[in-house]
Formats: C-alpha cells, structure tokens, sequence
C-alpha cells in the first residue's frame, strides 16, 4: 500500500507540476536558467521527477535520524525504503516470505494479494468517475455565460475574486518592445509561443508587468498566421502566480518586472465573449489513466485469486 500511495501520488505531482510550472518542475527551471542561461523542458521533467519520486524517501530518512526514538518514523523509514526496493528484491522478499509460512499463512498472503488487486481497481475507476464528473460540472458550471470582463489596474496586481478564469481585457494594449517568442517541440511537431506584456494607460518603463498575454501556435487556438497580439478581443484564460520560470527569468534579464504578481492570459480567438465548456477529450483522458491502473489491480487480484486456489486445493 505504500509503494502504490508513493507511485500514485509522485505520479500525479510530476503531471500537475510539468501542466502548471509548478513545484520541484519551476524549481529546476530557474536552476537551469541561473546556471546556463536556458533550459529544456524534456531534461526539467525529467530532473523534476527524479526529485518527487525520491523525495519522501529521503525525507522520510531525515526525520528519523533527527527522532531516532519515534516508533511512527522508523516504521515510516522502514515501509520508504522497503517501498524503494528493485523489482527482483521484491519479487525475492516475497518468494521467501512464501516458502518461510506455513498453509495458513500462504491463505493470508493471497487474501491479502487479492484484496489489494480489488481495492486498487474500486479505487482507479472510482477516482476516475469522481475526477470526470467534478471536472465536467466545474468547467461546464458557467458555460455560455458571458466572460468576466477584466481592467487590467496600474500599479497592483489583477483581481478577479470567484469569477470566472474566462476573462475579457479591456483597455489594455500590448507592448510590442516586452514581446517574447518561445520555440519548442513536442513529439516531433514544432510550436512557438507569442508572450506579450499588456499594458494599461499610464504605465511606464520600469513599472511592473501585471499581465502577459499568451499566443500559442497549438491548432484550434491561435489565429493563422501565428502572429503575436491577433486583431479581435482580447479573451481567454486567466492564470495566476506568474509565467514559467524560463519566461520569467528571460523577461527581468531585459529589464522588466515580470514575477509571481504577473497573471498571464492564455488567448482564445473563439470564445465571442461566452465561457466555454468542457474541453472534447478531457474526460476519455482520466478513464484511460483510471483504467490502466485498473488493469494492473486486475492483474494483482487474479495472481492472488489463482495462488489461494493453488493453496486451498493443497489442503484437499
């Protein structure tokens, strides 16, 4: 159960720290750009999970040596590195676990084995079920409805309280001298993304950026040309906490303010001032990481059903 909470868990930090440049991800991000001048997101995620995925091991490590008499953290150390061991060390410890029981205790080990298999499938597919269902009620709670319309302020960073991220800027114009191009590649296809400071009247030189705004050359959301600031409203996506790390770094390298006050603004050019539903494909995408995991409960279930039966008809 350990090692199936650790994987789990690591799995999902390194997918939500990788989507939203967030965590240990943003972390090695400005590392790279400190030490190099640049960065690469394959290497960044890659040194991200290596830094989740080993984290509570050490972590867990850590606290023991500094509480060497706490039962509940030399348990906690012990299940980490037991949950750490190669797959041949497991399959070894558990094979010796098996020779070393008697009848009764090989029936407890394959009950044990085949409750598991069937809490982790009642778990994948019910995570599956409640994540699609919340996702689709959240983002289709507001659909159609008009966008929350958003005056980008001076001098202090944009609020939108508990309206919608779905935002329409008005009054503000970009500033082609804070424009940025970011090239990258993602299996094989080529993308390049347009960052543009939006500013409002009366900003200046040297006053902080409160809003980028975001053109990405992904289909379906940019305009055909690929040009930064497309002519039409300016809708989209509003996100919070700053741009990535590499963006933000290359902006104050140049001069300006660019931080975790920065909102940035994914642009949509279909939006026509009403709030989008659900993306196509969202939900598809949490039943096949439901059902994967699902599979492989499945497969634990079966291997344990199939050696209690071996068991049980030794005991005949």
């Amino acid at each position: 159960m350990m090692l199936l909470a650790w994987w789990l868990g690591a799995y999902g930090a390194v997918v939500y720290g990788v989507v939203t440049d967030r965590g240990p991800f943003a972390i090695v991000l400005r590392l790279e750009n400190g030490i190099f001048g640049g960065s690469n997101t394959i290497l960044t995620a890659l040194l991200a999970a290596f830094v989740i995925f080993l984290g509570p091991l050490y972590a867990a490590r850590a606290l023991h040596r500094i509480r060497p008499d706490s039962s509940a953290l030399a348990d906690l150390d012990l299940q980490m590195a037991n949950a750490f061991r190669s797959r041949a060390e497991i399959i070894e410890a558990g094979r010796i676990t098996w020779d070393q029981s008697d009848h009764d205790g090989r029936i407890r080990i394959a009950r044990r084995m085949r409750r598991l298999g069937l809490w982790m499938v009642a778990i994948s597919i019910g995570a599956a079920f409640v994540i699609s269902i919340w996702v689709r009620a959240a983002a289709d709670a507001d659909a159609g409805q008009p966008l929350t319309k958003v005056t980008v302020p001076l001098r202090k960073p944009i609020e939108i309280g508990n309206a919608s991220h779905w935002v329409r800027i008005i009054g503000a114009r970009p500033n082609f001298d804070a424009m940025l191009t970011r090239n990258y590649t993602i299996r094989g296809n080529s993308y390049r993304d347009y960052y543009t400071a939006l500013r409002p009247p009366g900003w200046h030189p040297g006053d902080r950026v409160y809003l980028l705004e975001r053109d990405v050359t992904i289909p379906g959301y940019h305009d055909p040309d690929d040009t930064p600031d497309p002519s039409g409203p300016i809708e989209g996506d509003l996100s919070f906490g700053g741009p990535r790390a590499d963006v933000a770094y290359t902006y104050r390298r140049h001069g300006f303010g660019v931080g975790p006050w920065t909102a940035v603004l994914r642009r949509n050019l279909v939006l026509h001032d009403k709030i989008p539903g659900e993306a196509g494909g969202l939900g598809y995408l949490f039943w096949l990481e439901g059902g994967f995991f699902a599979l492989a409960g499945l497969s634990i279930a079966y291997r344990g059903h199939r050696r209690l039966q071996r068991v049980l008809a030794e005991q005949k």
